[in-house]
């Protein structure tokens, strides 16, 4: 994919680099929202980080790389850590992570500030930055450590965490208004669809456990003195089925 674009605006329009677009929607995004570059400390750095990261979404071969080290849990990214002892891949894990959930608030309707049942949802808007900043610190205390650090990452990372809702802010504003990437559901077709999605896959889940719940009883019949842990499993089913479908009717088994 071609890392370059052409400038409709300009008279000549010739190709520049795609980062120059990047960099400019954010500086029109920081006037815009009055949240100007260095102030109140030094930070261009960030400007160029997060042009960077933008950029980087029009690249497949970045995407796949990054995608193997995102993961939607942190026990499932403490696990992926635990595979290797080697700190920069540490650091690449929490940073990549942290990335993740910065792009997604700032494009997605996370961030939007608007309010939907928190039940579709694994976290909130705040606990999503919250993660983000705490995996961005990780990663610079990481890369911080690291005698062959790359110059510069630990204190760009260090300033994302300390003000980062404020990056994500700038970050959104730059994608709604300049690079135009909105979401194409709208707030009440959203909630309409994620009910339906959820109640699908609620019948889904109460059909899996009504024939896990005809196996252990089967297994439970056949046999004249059932082991603890056939008798356990059974009740564990049955609990769940009565949670999940009011019409079960079912008791544990002694």
């Amino acid at each position: 994919m071609s890392d370059r674009y052409i400038d409709l605006s300009h008279a000549q329009r010739t190709k520049e680099p795609s980062a120059f677009f990047m960099v400019n929607a954010l500086l029109k995004a920081r006037m815009a929202l009055q949240l100007e570059s260095n102030y109140p400390h030094f930070d261009e750095d960030v400007n160029v980080y997060l042009a960077d990261l933008m950029t980087s979404l029009s690249e497949p071969e970045r995407i796949l790389k990054k995608s193997r080290l995102v993961r939607a849990y942190d026990h499932e990214i403490a696990s992926l850590i635990r595979k290797s002892a080697v700190p920069r891949f540490h650091g690449e894990v929490y940073q990549a992570n942290a990335d993740a959930l910065l792009v997604r608030f700032a494009i997605f309707d996370e961030g939007a500030g608007t309010v939907r049942p928190g039940r579709f949802y694994d976290f909130t808007p705040r606990q999503q930055l919250g993660r983000a900043r705490m995996y961005y610190t990780f990663a610079a205390n990481i890369y911080a450590s690291l005698a062959r650090s790359s110059a510069g990452i630990p204190e760009i990372l260090q300033k994302l965490s300390g003000s980062l809702e404020k990056y994500a802010r700038i970050l959104r504003h730059a994608c709604r208004e300049y690079l135009h990437l909105r979401p194409q559901i709208h707030e009440g077709d959203f909630f309409h669809l994620m009910r339906h999605v959820d109640a699908i896959g609620r019948r889904g889940e109460i059909a899996q456990k009504r024939d896990e719940f005809l196996d252990l009883y089967s297994s439970y019949i056949k046999v004249e003195q059932p082991s603890e842990q056939l008798t356990r499993e059974l009740n564990q089913v049955i609990a769940d089925l009565a949670s999940l479908d009011p019409e079960f009717e079912g008791s544990p088994v002694q």
